[in-house]
C-alpha cells in the first residue's frame, strides 16, 4: 500500500465514524424520543376515544392517573434516561418520600375500585402497553441497560421463558419495567436535568 492509499483509508475511516457519530449521537435519540412520543400520543388517543365512547368516565380516578401518567411522559421524555431516573431518585430520595409510592397506591385504589370488568381489563392493557413501551424507549435510550438487558435476556432463553427472541426480549423488557415512577418523580428527574 502506497502512502496515498493508506491517507485515503485513514480519511474515508474517519469520514465513516464522524458520519456514525453523529447518527449515533443525535439522529438516533432524537428518532426514539419522536417515535416513543408519537406511540405514547396514539396510546393516549386510544384512552381518550374510550372515554369518549362512554366506556370509561373520563371523571374515573384510574382514567385521570393513566392519562397523567401519559402526559408526564409525553412532556419531559427529553429530559429522561435510565440513569437519569436512577440518580435522581437517589439524591431525592429524603425529598420525595412523601410522594414515594402514591401514584402506585392511587392507582391500584383506582382500580380495584373500577366496578366494571372489563373497563378495569381495559385500563390495565393500555398500562401495561404504556409500561412496555416507556421501558423500551429507556433500554434502546441507555446504553448502560444494554448489557445488563442482554445478560437477562440471555439467562431467560436458557430458561426456556419463550421459544422466539421477541418474547425473550419483551420478558426481560417487562423485568426491567417491574419498578414503578410516578409522575412527581418523572418531573423531579426532568427538573434535576436542566
Amino acid at each position: 500500500m502506497t502512502n496515498v492509499a493508506i491517507t485515503a483509508s485513514v480519511i474515508q475511516m474517519a469520514a465513516v465514524l464522524l458520519l456514525a457519530s453523529i447518527f449515533g449521537f443525535k439522529l438516533l435519540p432524537d428518532m426514539l424520543l419522536d417515535s416513543y412520543r408519537q406511540s405514547i400520543f396514539e396510546l393516549r388517543d386510544l384512552l381518550f376515544d374510550d372515554a369518549m365512547a362512554g366506556k370509561i368516565s373520563f371523571k374515573s380516578p384510574a382514567y385521570m392517573l393513566l392519562r397523567e401518567q401519559m402526559n408526564a411522559m409525553i412532556r419531559y421524555a427529553h429530559h429522561l434516561s435510565f440513569s437519569q431516573m436512577v440518580f435522581t431518585m437517589l439524591a431525592t430520595q429524603g425529598y420525595s418520600k412523601s410522594t414515594k409510592g402514591s401514584w402506585q397506591t392511587e392507582w391500584a385504589r383506582a382500580i380495584h375500585n373500577t366496578t366494571d370488568p372489563k373497563v378495569r381489563e381495559r385500563l390495565l392493557a393500555l398500562h401495561s402497553i404504556y409500561l412496555r413501551k416507556t421501558a423500551k424507549f429507556f433500554i434502546l435510550r441507555s446504553p448502560v441497560l444494554w448489557l445488563p438487558l442482554a445478560i437477562v435476556a440471555i439467562s431467560y432463553a436458557f430458561k426456556g421463558v419463550g421459544d422466539s427472541a421477541r418474547q425473550v426480549w419483551q420478558a426481560a423488557g417487562d423485568r426491567v419495567a417491574d419498578w414503578p415512577v410516578s409522575r412527581r418523580q418523572i418531573e423531579d428527574v426532568a427538573y434535576c436535568s436542566h
